[in-house]
Parts: structure tokens; C-alpha cells; sequence
């Protein structure tokens, strides 16, 4: 109906006096030439003169019947203009004309696709009093309707599609008396709507959707008894419709009780608040409810639903709201009291429902009910992001009408119920982005009307059916896997069958193990446009025939154990935009037919494979690439002239490819939409020009590991929004510039392994968008100044092997709270370590090593409570920047995204060792160790029982261990040598059943060494040093060691590991005799084993004596 509504182009109108400005005067007498009016030809004459192009309405000899002009229709028997229809002239501008006014038996008026240049709707709509005449008017690409018609409309239909109407609605309309239809959807009406003369009119459609309309919605609204319907829907209008969607609505939804005769009810994309009336539930005429895209709130229960008997379309989608399946329905014999309704014996309140919407609603983990399978009449069903578990329920397989089938992104589990396999009206299912496990349905086989199949990211095993490939309407098939194991996965080959499919367009098998030879493409359907194979275990080569597959855009094949030569046919894929044949073992040289007719071609990506690249000198590159990705390539040594010829790459990546020398100049005029730069572990060499370089959007910058040298001053010249700048494992030398305040959006920065010097400038404080900072390795010198509080936003800073000095900043804990990694190691920095680095509950990573602090240790280390939590993929040691992100260098369908990943070089076992990508999140450390710390170490450290390292060697700490030491079940690495610790080894090390390295050597430890087998395995250089220590394996130097009493810790320790073996055999023996004793059964059973078993040896003895008789017996013969 609303496409009706849409195609309209009516106005029905009467008109009364004239303007005198017009120079025109009504006449009794009117004189008519040929069958046209002359006065309504004299009107129309002027009419036309503020339109202007209408040639073919002309006053003059042969053209004066104005009837006959194009656009103008008359009554045959009055001569009467009946109907207006400007929509034939295309691109007209200009005004309406009153003289309009003139013609009063103008019925049609059609001014669709005229441009009135953005003026507002007039006030004078409001003098339209005369008579009862309906205004239909469509405006489908407008800037304005500008009329004023003295009658009294009962419709008034201003819609713009294209094109906007401006300006608000006048108030004058509410003068409208005898006005029943309003419509001026999609224009770009503002302010608030007058709702001030809706109660007094009698109104039973308005359409005032996707407008810039503002403020709340009044109370009034409910009182409008005539309504039939309330739509607020940009693309649904019906003849009973009031519509407010797609505007800037606030405030709560009203009471519509006193509106029985709605309809339709269209509150969506506003910003509504609130609950959900419950007086909705009283519209026992409602057909269509549409409050999707709001924040309302509230649970909504049996009362919303009680009498929608008429309802077929539902949208709640994208709301707050708590929601309670149940509620649409009710038991045989009415409302259950409570108001919570039971799934046993129920008949459906919503019967006659077609649509129904609930995604992006919280279901709490709640499951699809089972007697969803009961609304017969649903087609379509979105339940997608709704926080919905456990299976799906077998009985969705007898909506027999169902058209689309959305569950996407919840946490559906189990196998896919091959009941589905019975809609047979199905087109669209999207069940991606679940926990399903188990096959793809063969019955799949049966759903012959389905046009898009999504089961990605699932838990699927298995092979795909051949049955799939029956499915010869389907367009798109979505089987990729991007974040469960490996093992979690689909297998096998590509069914052949898939041949015979002349629609596919779209195969995505990502992220699987499909093995074996990748299929010969000629038996691929050729209406393929997108195919993506990556990420599995294709072997063998690339086919070599590509003929007929003019139609490819996409094509994927990285990540697979794919060798050999890349076909020269590949160059014939004139329309492939997206090429992507990276992380394989391919070699071969690439050459000019590869690229011959590539001229669509916008994405490159041949990394990590062996390709050697010659172009010819007079070759010209049919393409202009976006984004260049040939990491690890063998590009060098010389650099690549070839892509001088590209002129407009975004992104660059050509990185670990041995490229050696100064980079060539005109390299430097880069493109001036750059968004990433990537040349990193090359051997560049010489200083990066001090020219002008632009960055758009959010770009990075990577020169780490070359050789380049010389002062960043170069850096000042970047013009652009940069997220990333890596210029680690340089040359570079010098003081950094002054000149940070221009890099607000910089995420991470790092500077590691150069010769820069200096303070590091106050100008750093602008950083506050900073994620990560690394100054490692350089020479920089003085304080941390206070200006870097203001990167508030840090959460790794690695300023370790500098010449800083001064006190541990207090900013560091009072402002830093997001920190999880702090290395300020080898350093002069001094005095105590302060109070406030206990605020730091998100750290991990913790190096003051070498050092010159003092003092006692705080003994708040327990509220480092991220060291108390195991964090298998911690998302702090990530970064996003842009320039990382896997789709600038990947297609759209990327495997893996790529992030900057934070790497602490931590000491470790007498090295250091580098943490990044597969282990960093599993490091929590804490090193103190080469201070001159004092105090006893607090006892709040054995609270941290993820703690992996604990080095707190060459210090001045001095008194007892922790007794509860041994709660430290995760150490691998404990060193607490070299301070002055007293007293025994608590026992409770021997708990520690990890641990790889421990030192306890030169301290004044005393007693004997527990003698638990996890402390007997350390040789004794991890005990020496302590004169009052012996025991295992410590050797004695003078004679035996002397008898000494068993140490009292021990003799506890043993007294109560015989004690609970003691008590477990009485209790192992006992139970079994019980068990024989009051188990008649049992001890029969018993008795009648052994008796067979004695039997059993008293015949194998005998018959084993009778043969060693004989034998003896024959060897006397």
C-alpha cells in the first residue's frame, strides 16, 4: 500500500478569489479559444513564466489551445482545466505562481521532481477555508511546495523523496478544519511539531517521517480517537498512517487508549525513552508496530500483547527493552493470573503475525522458545544479537511460510536441527556468528528458493554436503571461520556439484581445512564475483585457466600451502578488484602479462611468498592501486622502480624484502591520501627528507628496522591525523624536536634502539590519545616531567636504559590508572619507591630494575589485581591503529586483523627475552631487583597468584620470607638473591611445582633446605652463600654433615603426609570389606572369583609340573 501511496501524484483542489496583484479579474463571461479557457490560458501563461523552460506553452498562432500544451488535461465538456502535470519537464526551477488560483476546476496538480530552491512551506496553507476538496499532492524531488489555494482540503500529501522540503510546519495548518490525511514525509522539515491543533481536527492519517523534526512527544498524541494509524516509517505509508520515524522524537511514548482505530503504529529511529505503554495492548485493530531504533526500556509482558489479534508486522528491535517470550501468548483459558505465561496448552495471541523484528534486544541468555514454531504465518523472523543460548528449537521448521531467518550473533549452541530443511519458502538464513556445532544439514539440500546462506563462525565439523549444490537459486554462501580452533572447522574438498550452480555469486570459505588441490576454476560456476579460500590447507598450484571468469571482483587465496608459478591468465580478469595470493609458497617472476588487463584492480596483496618482480621499461600499468601489500616479497636489493607508475596508493607496505641504499627521491612525493607507510626491516640508509608529508584519516608510519639516521625533524612536516610512528632499531640521533602538540591522535609511538639524546620535551603532554610509549635503548636524559600526566589514556611505557633521573613521578599512579605495563629499568632513578604506583590495580608488567631506589617496598603490592586474574587474550597488549588493521592490506574479508602488539624485553633467566604477540599475554612480572631497597619483603606479595617472575636480587632487604610464599602456584622464575634474608625456607615453597628458576643464594637463610622433591632438583649454586643452610643438594664442605635434629617444619610436613596416607588406606579398606560384608551379592561374586582363580592356578601348576617331569623324564633317556 505505501508504494501506492508513494506513486500518488494527485491534487484535488478548488479555487476562489484571484490576487488583484496578478493583473487579472475574474469574468462571468469567460471566453473560450478553440476548448481552452482564455482565462485559464492567460493563467497558465504566467504560471509558466516563473518556470521558465516550458517551450511548448506558447501564445501564439497554432499553439493558443492551451488544452493541447503538454502536462495540461481539461474536461472534454467544460473546457475546465482538470489536471497539472509538471512531472513531464525534467530539471525545472522556480516558484509557483499564484495566478495558479485561477484555475477552479484543477483537480491533479503533479509538480513532481521541480526544485524551489530550499524555501520553507508557506504560512498561507492556513487560508485554505472555502471548500471540502481533497490535496494529494507528491513532490518526489522538491525544495519546496509553495501554493496557496483558498479551499478547504481534507487531504494534503507534501512528500519529498529526493530532493528536501526546508523550513518548519506552520502552524496555519492546524486551520485545516474539515483535514483528514496529512503528509509531508521525507523533506527536511525542523523544529517541533505543532501539535497544539491536533486534538481539534479530525485527523486520521499524518506522515511527518524522516524529517530533522525535534523535541518530545506529547501526551496529545494518544488522544486522537479518528486515527487509524501512527507511522513514523521513511519507507511505509498506507492510506491510515501517522508517521514520526526517522526524526530526532524525544521524551516518552503516550497513553493510546482513546485510539481504537489504529492501524499502524511507526515510532521508530527517534530518541524515545521510557516504557513501553501498556496500553498498546488494547489496539485490537493494530496491524503494523514499529518502536525499533529508541532507548526505551522496561519489560515488556502479556499486557503489550493481550488483544493484538490483528497484528502482522512487529519491530522492537534495538531497544533496552527486557523481553519475555511468553508474553505473546496465553493459555486456553485466559491470562494467567500472576501475569507470566506458560508454554503448555497455548494458542497463539498473535496469530496472524508476518514480521517479527527483535534484534539487539538483551533475552538475558534465554532460549528460543519452542512455540515460536506455532505463528504459521510469520515470514519473516530477526532475532539476530539478542543474547539468546542453547539450541534452536526444531519446531522453526514448521514455519512453512518463513521467507528470512536471521539469528545471527547470539550464543546459539548444538547442531543445526535438519528440521529447517522443510521451509521450502526460505530465501534468506543467517544463523553466523553462534557456538553451533556438529554438520551442515544435508536437508539444506531441499531449501531449493534460498538465496543467502550465513553459517560463519560457528563450531561447524564436517564436510559440506553435495546437496548444496542443488540450490540453484543461491546467490551468496558464507562458511568462514575467523575465531574458534583450528580444530573447530569444516574439512574435506569443495563439492563438485557447486558447478552446476548458475547464480552463485559469492563463496566464502575462509578460515577452514579444506585441503587437497584447489578445484579446477572451469568448474566453478563462472557468475562467481566474490571467492575467498583462504586461510585452509589448499595445496598444489594455482589452475592456470581463468577463461570465463570475466564477472570475478574478489578473488582470495592467501594463507593456503599453495607453489608454483601464478598463471599468466590471472592478467585476463579485467574486472577483479580485489587480488590476494599472500602467506603461500608461490615463486616465479612477475611480469607485464600478469597485470595486462588488470584495470579494475584496487587491492594488491603477493606477500610472503618468493616472486622476483620484472617489469619492462615501456610497460604502463593499467591500474591505479589503493593499497600495495608486498611484505617479505624479495623486491631487493634495489628499490622497486616499478611503482613510480603508482600515483594514488593509500597504503604501502613493502617491508622485509633486503632492499638496500638511500630511498629514491621521487619516492617522497607520496600520495597526498596516504594513510599507511610501511618499509620496515629493510637496509635503508640516509635521512628521510624534510618534505611535506600527508596523512589522511587515521595513517601510520613504520621505518623501524633500516638504517636510516640523522634527527627527526622530518617528523614536523607530517600533515595529517597519524595514529603510528615506528622508528625503532634506527640511527637516528640528536634531541627530539619541539613539535608534538600537532599529533593528538598519535596511539603509538616508538622511538627504541636509536641515538637520540635530550630531554624529552614538554610538548609530549599533547599526546593524549596515547596508548603506548617507547623511549628504550637511547640516551635520554633528565627528569619525567609532569606534562606526561595528560596521557592519561597510557598503557605500556617503556622508558627503560636511558639517563633518566629523579624521584619515580607520584602522576605516574594518581594519573596513569590504565597502565598494565611501567619498565623504567637501568635508569638513575632514586629515593622511594612511592605509595602510588600501588594505584595501578591494571598493572602487569612492573621493571624498576637497576636502578638507584631506596627505601622500604610498599605493602600494598596485593592491590595489583590484575595479577591476580588469568587473562588469556588481554586486549590491553593491542593497539588499533588503522595502519595495522588487516582490511587496508587484505580484502574486505580478512583472516586475521592485525594490531600494534605491545613487547616487554624483560630479564628472564639470566637473559633478556622479548615478550610480544604469542606470550605476552600470559607475563606478569615484577622486577625490583639491583636497588638498594630495605625492609622486609611485605607479605601482601603472595596475594598476586598469577605473579610468573619475581626478581627483587641485589637489594638490602633483610627478615623472614612469606610463610605463604608457596600461594605463588604460577612463578616460573623467582630470584631473591643477594639481600639479607634470615630464617628457615618456608616449607610452602615446595608447593610451587612450576617453578623453573630459583635463587635463593647469598642471604643468611638458615636450617635445612625442605627436602621436597620441587627444591631437590635446583643444584646448590641456587642455595649457596647461606653459611647457617645445609641439607640436599647443598654438599658439605668439612666432613659429614653432623646428626642434627629433624627440623621441626619438615618433621610437620611428613608426620602429616603418613597421617593422610594412613587415614586414606583405612578408609580405601574398610569400604571395600563393608562393601563385601552387607552386599550379599557382592560377596558371592567375590568368593566365587577367588574360587575360580585357585582353581585356575592349582591346573596351570599341575599341568606345568607334569611337563617339566616328561621333559626331565625324555632327558635321562
Amino acid at each position: 500500500m505505501h508504494d501506492a501511496v508513494y506513486w500518488l501524484l494527485c491534487i484535488l483542489l478548488f479555487v476562489s478569489d484571484v490576487d488583484h496583484s496578478l493583473g487579472l479579474t475574474e469574468d462571468s463571461n469567460m471566453t473560450v479559444t478553440g476548448s481552452c479557457i482564455e482565462k485559464e490560458r492567460q493563467a497558465l501563461l504566467i504560471f509558466k513564466s516563473d518556470l521558465k523552460v516550458m517551450n511548448d506553452w506558447r501564445n501564439e498562432e497554432g499553439k493558443m489551445d492551451c488544452c493541447k500544451w503538454p502536462g495540461v488535461y481539461c474536461d472534454t465538456d467544460t473546457g475546465h482545466v482538470t489536471e497539472l502535470r509538471l512531472s513531464i519537464y525534467p530539471n525545472l526551477v522556480g516558484k509557483i505562481n499564484r495566478s495558479v488560483k485561477l484555475l477552479k476546476q484543477l483537480q491533479t496538480l503533479d509538480l513532481s521532481g521541480i526544485d524551489f530552491q530550499s524555501n520553507q512551506i508557506p504560512n498561507f496553507l492556513g487560508s485554505l477555508t472555502t471548500y471540502s476538496i481533497c490535496i494529494c499532492l507528491m513532490l518526489i524531488s522538491v525544495d519546496l511546495f509553495l501554493i496557496s489555494l483558498e479551499i478547504s482540503p481534507i487531504c494534503l500529501f507534501l512528500v519529498s523523496v529526493v530532493i528536501r522540503l526546508g523550513g518548519s510546519i506552520p502552524h496555519e495548518i492546524g486551520s485545516l478544519s474539515n483535514l483528514s490525511d496529512l503528509n509531508l514525509s521525507n523533506n527536511s522539515l525542523v523544529g517541533s511539531i505543532p501539535w497544539s491543533w491536533l486534538s481539534s481536527m479530525s485527523l486520521r492519517y499524518i506522515d511527518l517521517s524522516s524529517n530533522q523534526l525535534s523535541g518530545d512527544l506529547p501526551n496529545s498524541v494518544g488522544q486522537l480517537s479518528n486515527l487509524t494509524s501512527l507511522d513514523v516509517s521513511s519507507v511505509w505509508s498506507s492510506l491510515s498512517s501517522l508517521s514520526l520515524a526517522h526524526n530526532s522524537l524525544s521524551g516518552s511514548i503516550s497513553d493510546f487508549t482513546g485510539c481504537q482505530s489504529l492501524e499502524k503504529l511507526d515510532l521508530s529511529d527517534n530518541r524515545l525513552s521510557g516504557d513501553l505503554p501498556n496500553s498498546l495492548g488494547q489496539l485490537s485493530n493494530l496491524e503494523y508496530l514499529d518502536v525499533s531504533s529508541n532507548s526505551l526500556h522496561g519489560v515488556i509482558s502479556d499486557l503489550h500483547f493481550i488483544n493484538l489479534s490483528s497484528l502482522t508486522y512487529l519491530d522492537m528491535s534495538f531497544n533496552s527493552l527486557a523481553f519475555e517470550l511468553n508474553s505473546l501468548f496465553r493459555k486456553e483459558r485466559g491470562i494467567v493470573a500472576n501475569g507470566r505465561l506458560s508454554a503448555v496448552t497455548t494458542s497463539l495471541v498473535l496469530k496472524q503475525l508476518q514480521t517479527l523484528d527483535l534484534s539487539g534486544i538483551d533475552f538475558q541468555s534465554n532460549h528460543i522458545p519452542n512455540f515460536l514454531g506455532s505463528l504459521t504465518n510469520l515470514e519473516y523472523l530477526v532475532m539476530s544479537n539478542a543474547n539468546l543460548t542453547e539450541p534452536i528449537p526444531y519446531q522453526l521448521g514448521n514455519l512453512s511460510n518463513l521467507i528470512e531467518l536471521n539469528l545471527k550473533g547470539n550464543s546459539l549452541v548444538g547442531s543445526i536441527p535438519h528440521e529447517l530443511g522443510n521451509l521450502s519458502n526460505l530465501t534468506y538464513l543467517d544463523l553466523s556468528d553462534n557456538l553451533l556445532w556438529g554438520s551442515i544439514p544435508f536437508s539444506f539440500g531441499a531449501l531449493t528458493s534460498l538465496t543467502y546462506l550465513y553459517l560463519s563462525n560457528n563450531k561447524l565439523v564436517g564436510v559440506i554436503p553435495q546437496q548444496l549444490g542443488n540450490l540453484s537459486n543461491l546467490e551468496s554462501l558464507d562458511l568462514r571461520r575467523t575465531i574458534y580452533p583450528i580444530f573447530s572447522s569444516l574439512e574435506g574438498c569443495i563439492p563438485f556439484s557447486f558447478g552446476a550452480s548458475t547464480s552463485l555469486t559469492d563463496l566464502d570459505l575462509s578460515g577452514n581445512l579444506f585441503k587437497g588441490s584447489l578445484p579446477n576454476f572451469a568448474g566453478l560456476p563462472s557468475s562467481l564475483r566474490d571467492l575467498s579460500l583462504a586461510h585452509n590447507s589448499f595445496n598444489g598450484t594455482i589452475p592456470d585457466n581463468f577463461t570465463g571468469w570475466e564477472s570475478l571482483i574478489e578473488l582470495d587465496l592467501s594463507g593456503n600451502q599453495l607453489s608454483g608459478d601464478l598463471s599468466y591468465s590471472v592478467g585476463q580478469l579485467s574486472n577483479l578488484y580485489i587480488l590476494n595470493v599472500s602467506n603461500n609458497y608461490l615463486h616465479g617472476v612477475i611480469s607485464d602479462p600478469h597485470f595486462i588487463d588488470l584495470s579494475s584492480l584496487y587491492v594488491l596483496d603477493m606477500s610472503f611468498n618468493s616472486f622476483s618482480f620484472n617489469f619492462s621499461s615501456h610497460f604502463r600499468f593499467p591500474f591505479q592501486l589503493q593499497t600495495i601489500n608486498l611484505q617479505s616479497c624479495n623486491l631487493g636489493p634495489s628499490f622497486p622502480v616499478w611503482l613510480k607508475s603508482q600515483i594514488m596508493f593509500e597504503d604501502l607496505d613493502i617491508s622485509s624484502n633486503g632492499i638496500s641504499g638511500v630511498v629514491p627521491g621521487w619516492f617522497w612525493n607520496l600520495p597526498i591520501r596516504l594513510k599507511s607507510l610501511k618499509l620496515s626491516s629493510n637496509e635503508f640508509t640516509g635521512t628521510p627528507p624534510g618534505i611535506t608529508i600527508n596523512f589522511d584519516e587515521y595513517p601510520g608510519l613504520d621505518l623501524s628496522n633500516n638504517r636510516f639516521e640523522g634527527n627527526l625533524s622530518f617528523l614536523c612536516h607530517i600533515d595529517g591525523e597519524i595514529t603510528l610512528i615506528d622508528l625503532s632499531n634506527n640511527s637516528f640521533s640528536g634531541s627530539l624536536p619541539d613539535c608534538w602538540s600537532q599529533f593528538t591522535h598519535l596511539v603509538v609511538f616508538n622511538l627504541s634502539y636509536n641515538n637520540l639524546s635530550g630531554n624529552i620535551p614538554l610538548s609530549f603532554g599533547f599526546l593524549n590519545q596515547l596508548e603506548a610509549l617507547y623511549l628504550r635503548k637511547n640516551a635520554f636524559v633528565g627528569e619525567l616531567h609532569i606534562s606526561l600526566s595528560n596521557c592519561t589514556n597510557l598503557r605500556f611505557m617503556d622508558v627503560g636504559e636511558n639517563k633518566l633521573c629523579g624521584k619515580i613521578p607520584l602522576w605516574i599512579g594518581e594519573r596513569l590508572s590504565g597502565l598494565y605495563g611501567l619498565v623504567l629499568r637501568s635508569n638513575m632513578f632514586s629515593g622511594s619507591l612511592p605509595r602510588q604506583i600501588c594505584w595501578l590495580s591494571n598493572l602487569r608488567i612492573l621493571d624498576l630494575s637497576k636502578n638507584k631506589l631506596a627505601g622500604n617496598l610498599p605493602s600494598c603490592f596485593g592491590n595489583f589485581s590484575s595479577m591476580t586474574n588469568r587473562y588469556e587474550d588481554d586486549v590491553r597488549t593491542r593497539h588499533s591503529s588503522q595502519m595495522y588493521g588487516r582490511f587496508i592490506f587484505k580484502s574486505n574479508r580478512s583472516f586475521e586483523p592485525e594490531e600494534f602488539i605491545d613487547n616487554a624485553l624483560v630479564a628472564w633467566k639470566g637473559t633478556y627475552r622479548s615478550f610480544g604477540r604469542s606470550n605476552l599475554d600470559l607475563l606478569n612480572i615484577i622486577d625490583l631487583s639491583t636497588n638498594s631497597l630495605s625492609g622486609e619483603l611485605p607479605s601482601e606479595i603472595t596475594l598476586l597468584v598469577e605473579l610468573v617472575s619475581l626478581n627483587i636480587s641485589i637489594n638490602k632487604l633483610h627478615g623472614e620470607l612469606p610463610k605463604d610464599i608457596g600461594n605463588l602456584t604460577s612463578l616460573d622464575f623467582l630470584d631473591l638473591s643477594r639481600n639479607q634474608f634470615s630464617g628457615k625456607i618456608p616449607s610452602s615453597l615446595s608447593q610451587l611445582n612450576g617453578l623453573g628458576v630459583l635463587d635463593l643464594s647469598y642471604n643468611n637463610l638458615s636450617g635445612k633446605i625442605p627436602s621436597a622433591p620441587q627444591l631437590q632438583r635446583f643444584d646448590s649454586s641456587s642455595y649457596e652463600g647461606n653459611p647457617l643452610l645445609y641439607g640436599p643438594p647443598l654438599t658439605p664442605i668439612y666432613g659429614p654433615t653432623p646428626a642434627t635434629p629433624i627440623d621441626e617444619e619438615d618433621d610437620d610436613f611428613f608426620k602429616s603426609y603418613y597421617t593422610g596416607m594412613g587415614a586414606r588406606f583405612a578408609v580405601g579398606f574398610w569400604g571395600i570389606c563393608s562393601v563385601i560384608f552387607f552386599n550379599r551379592r557382592c560377596r558371592h561374586l567375590l568368593f566365587a572369583s577367588l574360587s575360580l582363580a585357585m582353581d585356575w592356578i592349582y591346573v596351570t601348576v599341575v599341568v606345568l609340573f607334569r611337563k617339566v617331569k616328561r621333559f626331565w623324564a625324555h632327558l635321562h633317556l
